[in-house]
């Protein structure tokens, strides 16, 4: 019987893509592993040939993941991530390994020999990988995730459509929607295509109704739509992660690069894009959190993405 390994999966697209990774990379070597991810039927199509599920009620742990020889997950201090912590303190989940992205004293007491503390500096990718050849010593492991896209896609076929995602699940991460607009313009005139990424929801609500915007079935077809384009330029979100993850290069706009250097795009080649200068986050004012969008300009974002483009040849 193959080694059972339960992987938890944070709530964003992102997450699961980049846990997806683990899932790919374990069954490589012979593990059974099963991913558990709260959108588990929306990213179902991408990964058709892999057990997805949803997560069990938080009191139902215990009982639920002793039917796993393995139980995996990367802390990322909510709920779930305390009340696994607190069960394999008690006893009740000794098979727990948890993954810290960084060293934090209110983990200190938790941490054990079977956890894996992330390397600073480094991206949550590269950890992942790093983690996995620490976990299960002597495989090859790669960053690969597995992912299927529809059939008859070429990659990059419409080099010149440059793919643009304006949302984020974090309103504090999205870059206004005036400076998107303006900047599809800018691209436009410079002989581009921009093709806007809105849900039929985010389109009835989006303040400029001239942009090419279109409709996707799921997923799976988002995925290769974004593969057949040649760049992707949005805010910190999942959709950056989908666009790296099928080796299409990324711009990602931020006020929080610090923040970027565990978070960022990085199954391909992607530059990121942030405030000319520091911006102070004081007590009571946050102005990196509420500000930075008024400091990176139409003209700062485009100059980077030319800067990518002329330098990959893409």
């Amino acid at each position: 019987m193959s080694y059972k390994i339960a992987i938890l999966s944070s709530k964003g697209i992102g997450d699961a893509l980049l846990t997806m990774t683990m899932v790919h990379q374990l069954r490589q070597v012979g593990a059974s592993p099963t991913l558990f991810h709260e959108s588990h039927r929306l990213l179902s199509p991408l990964f058709p040939s892999y057990t997805l599920l949803p997560w069990p009620c938080l009191d139902a742990y215990a009982t639920y993941f002793r039917a796993f020889d393995r139980i995996i997950f990367i802390n990322d201090n909510s709920a779930k991530a305390w009340q696994l912590l607190y069960l394999r303190k008690s006893g009740k989940m000794r098979n727990f390994t948890c993954l810290f992205p960084k060293k934090d004293k209110a983990y200190q007491q938790f941490f054990a020999s079977k956890d894996f503390l992330f390397v600073s500096h480094a991206t949550l990718l590269f950890n992942i990988t790093a983690f996995l050849r620490w976990f299960m010593p002597g495989p090859p492991f790669t960053s690969e995730n597995g992912i299927e896209l529809p059939s008859a896609v070429a990659h990059r076929r419409y080099s010149h459509r440059i793919v643009i995602h304006p949302k984020s699940t974090d309103k504090k991460r999205m870059w206004s929607a005036k400076k998107f607009i303006s900047l599809a313009k800018s691209l436009k005139n410079l002989g581009y295509k921009p093709a806007f990424l809105l849900s039929g929801e985010e389109k009835t609500k989006w303040p400029h109704s001239s942009i090419t915007a279109p409709d996707f079935p799921d997923l799976k077809a988002l995925a290769g739509y974004i593969y057949e384009s040649g760049f992707f330029i949005g805010n910190d979100s999942g959709m950056g992660h989908l666009a790296s993850c099928v080796r299409v290069p990324t711009l990602t706009i931020s006020g929080n690069i610090k923040r970027l250097a565990l978070w960022q795009p990085a199954w391909h080649p992607g530059v990121l894009c942030g405030c000319p200068f520091p911006l102070p986050n004081w007590k009571g004012m946050r102005l990196r959190d509420n500000y930075w969008q008024h400091c990176i300009s139409t003209k700062r974002v485009l100059k980077t993405f030319l800067k990518q483009w002329n330098e990959q040849k893409v």
